[in-house]
């Protein structure tokens, strides 16, 4: 899989199926974006101890629980912009199913250049058309995803 989409100049974020290799560009400016992470810390109870001790259990796969993505039909493709909204509903519906030969959700890897590269798979996900033309054709997708770290790595900046 080429990775030469790396450099590209504008305000992007590319997501890449990694079972099938296909990658579609998003406009990179929702309006937030976190994530979150949680760790189990078991207590252990020692006899005539003052204090509980923690040992480390385990960390959860890091969280995201709406991460909006924005595809508009009026931008320009180096501006962010997307032309096909349908295709870019279906590459993210594909993200919903699970993959062949595994049976298993595919994997997609998220590089917001500057910000961070995030291996994860999708929960969940809606679809908002807004902004339709006079025929009727909507200029706007908002999908907004869940998303759970599968990277042993996690998040990395």
């Amino acid at each position: 899989m080429s990775l030469s989409f790396l450099g590209q100049r504008g305000p992007r974020m590319t997501l890449v199926n990694v079972v099938t290799g296909e990658r579609l560009t998003a406009n990179a400016h929702p309006p937030s974006f976190g994530w979150s992470i949680s760790v189990a810390w078991p207590r252990h109870e020692v006899p005539g101890r003052a204090s509980v001790p923690l040992q480390y259990g385990l960390t959860q796969n890091g969280q995201v629980s709406a991460f909006e993505l924005w595809f508009d039909r009026r931008l320009a493709e180096s501006e962010g912009g997307t032309h096909d909204l349908v295709a870019a509903q279906r590459f993210l519906q594909k993200l919903t199913a699970p993959a062949a030969p595994r049976n298993a959700p595919p994997p997609v890897l998220i590089v917001w250049p500057g910000l961070l590269t995030f291996e994860a798979v999708v929960t969940s996900a809606s679809y908002e058309h807004r902004d339709i033309a006079m025929d009727g054709q909507p200029l706007l997708l908002v999908a907004t995803l869940a998303l759970e770290g599968v990277s042993t790595r996690g998040a990395r900046r």
